[in-house]
């Protein structure tokens, strides 16, 4: 997502941000050239059929392997190399981004998620109801985002912003939301924080002069962490709040369709 004006295609000042470090190392279009990877359709909290795309994952509060590579020639990141920063004139919207990240399994990206609500849960104008998500892109890094929050004299500009990016920096993405439905009269009611993370991936391929892939052919893979409200408990969390949502298209058909693995621990 763009610091400042939706007219400019530049990105939040995050640590790692494509403003303060070199060019990713991801080829143009590669992530159309990988196949899809066989994932096992469960979900959680959730008694309909989840997406094919979608698999779970045991996050086991000892886990050996955290912040490891199994090859000793790659240098993994760890989800305590992310630093959430506020998005200027997003309200109170934040994202990350960890470069080069070294290998990430499905336990990271939550792990990722769970890290950057940490950071922010207890921000001005959170009050640690928020969810996070994370996107991890092979050979690219690891984005992370929260759900867009302003106030009401602000939500429709930030809403505005959000949609003039999305057409500008990715336009796949854009043809399958640009006629989403809440039922809601709240204009951020129909941007999660699925949408502004990926909205942000695109932006940093951007400014990388990577081209935007219109898929990422399942070489991507994203969770959420966070609570609803006061009364839920924090933990991973389906996109969106999962199919049933009041939200057309629901996140998960998207993700899908883009060819993003869901993870829900």
């Amino acid at each position: 997502v763009a610091a400042g004006s939706a007219q400019q295609d530049t990105v939040p000042n995050a640590a790692g941000s494509a403003q303060q470090s070199t060019t990713p190392k991801v080829a143009a279009g590669s992530a159309q050239q990988a196949t899809a990877p066989k994932a096992a359709a469960v979900g959680q909290g959730d008694s309909s059929t989840p997406s094919e795309a979608m698999i779970e994952c045991t996050l086991e509060p000892e886990d050996v392997s955290a912040g490891k590579a199994t090859d000793t020639n790659v240098v993994k990141r760890a989800p305590s190399d992310l630093m959430m920063e506020q998005i200027p004139d997003y309200g109170n919207t934040y994202s990350g981004f960890v470069e080069d990240s070294g290998p990430v399994s499905c336990r990271d990206v939550v792990r990722y998620a769970r890290e950057g609500y940490n950071q922010i849960r207890n921000a001005p104008g959170i009050h640690q109801t928020v969810i996070v998500s994370a996107l991890h892109v092979e050979g690219f890094g690891v984005a992370v985002a929260s759900k867009p929050r302003a106030a009401p004299a602000e939500a429709a500009n930030v809403a505005a912003m959000l949609r003039s990016q999305a057409q500008r920096v990715f336009p796949a993405y854009w043809d399958l939301v640009q006629y989403r439905y809440s039922g809601t009269t709240d204009p951020l009611a129909t941007w999660h924080a699925e949408d502004v993370v990926l909205i942000y991936v695109a932006s940093l391929y951007s400014q990388s002069d990577i081209q935007v892939p219109d898929t990422f052919s399942w070489q991507a893979k994203t969770s959420a962490w966070g609570k609803y409200h006061g009364q839920d408990p924090q933990g991973p969390k389906r996109p969106c709040r999962g199919p049933n949502a009041p939200l057309q298209p629901p996140c998960e058909e998207v993700l899908t369709d883009l060819e993003v693995t869901i993870v829900v621990g």
